[in-house]
C-alpha cells in the first residue's frame, strides 16, 4: 500500500530519457531508473521524518523499507520487461512455485505494474480521459525536446496527436495485455481487467474507424435540383 500511493512521488511529468537528455540532476545521481529511485528517496525521508513505522522493530522497517523500494522501481517499465521474460516461462511451463520467494518477487513486480496501468483497465470512456491527460504531459515534453532541438517520438509529438489511437493499440497490445495474461494465469479472479482491457483496444479501432470515415457534407442532405438529376440520369 505504501509503494503504491508513493511510486510517483513528485514526479516532474519527463521520462527518464528526458532526464538523461538534459543531463538533470537526477541523471548523475543514479544510472537507471532515475525517476523510481527519486520517488522511493523521498517517501522512504517522509517515512522517517514521520516515524510512520516506528513502532516496528529496526530489522522490521528495514525490510518494510527494501521492499517499498523493490515495488517502487518495478512501476519503470524497462525492469518490468525484464521480469516479463523471467514470469512468462514459468507461467508459460506451469513451474510457478508459491514458496518460491524468487517467484514470489517476480509475481509482486507484475503487480506494481498491472496497477500502475490499470487506467488502461477501466470502461473505455475512463480509459480515454486517463489518456488524453498523459498526453498532455507527453506534448509538454516533446515541446522541450523541440525547443532544445530534438524531434520527439510520436507520442511526444502534439503535431501527430491524430496517431494517438494507433499508439494505443500497439501500446495495450506490446505492454498491458502480456502483463495481464500473466496475471490471469495466476489469478484468474482478476479476467475482468482482461476483458475491460480488450474492450478499451476496440474503443480505440473504432476511433480510427470514425476518424477516417468522409466527412458530412450539406449535400449528403440537401435534396438535388431537377437539372442535377437530369444531368445524372443522362450520364448514366
Amino acid at each position: 500500500m505504501l509503494a503504491g500511493l508513493c511510486h510517483d512521488l513528485d514526479h516532474p511529468g519527463y521520462n527518464n530519457n528526458f532526464l538523461k537528455l538534459c543531463k538533470h540532476p537526477l541523471a548523475h545521481m543514479y544510472t537507471s531508473s532515475q525517476l523510481e529511485h527519486h520517488h522511493y528517496f523521498l517517501a522512504s525521508k517522509i517515512i522517517e521524518d514521520k516515524k510512520l513505522l516506528s513502532k516496528l522493530e529496526a530489522s522490521e522497517r528495514e525490510a518494510v523499507l527494501e521492499e517499498m523500494r523493490y515495488d517502487i522501481l518495478c512501476t519503470d517499465l524497462a525492469v518490468y520487461f525484464a521480469l516479463r521474460a523471467q514470469l512468462a516461462p514459468l507461467v508459460a511451463d506451469r513451474a510457478f512455485n508459491w514458496a518460491d520467494t524468487a517467484h514470489r518477487r517476480l509475481l509482486k513486480g507484475i503487480l506494481m505494474t498491472t496497477s500502475d496501468l490499470s487506467g488502461c483497465c477501466k470502461p473505455f470512456g475512463v480509459a480515454k480521459a486517463v489518456t488524453e491527460s498523459i498526453y498532455e504531459e507527453f506534448y509538454n515534453q516533446g515541446d522541450r525536446e523541440r525547443a532544445m532541438g530534438y524531434t520527439p517520438l510520436s507520442m511526444m509529438d502534439r503535431k501527430r496527436r491524430v496517431n494517438q489511437p494507433a499508439e494505443q493499440i500497439q501500446f495495450l497490445s506490446v505492454v498491458v495485455l502480456p502483463c495481464l495474461m500473466l496475471l490471469t494465469n495466476i489469478f484468474p479472479n482478476t479476467s475482468p481487467l482482461m476483458d475491460n482491457c480488450r474492450e478499451t483496444q476496440e474503443g480505440w479501432h473504432e476511433e480510427i474507424e470514425m476518424r477516417g470515415m468522409r466527412l458530412w457534407r450539406q449535400d449528403d442532405s440537401t435534396p438535388p435540383s431537377r437539372s442535377r438529376v437530369l444531368l445524372k440520369e443522362e450520364n448514366n
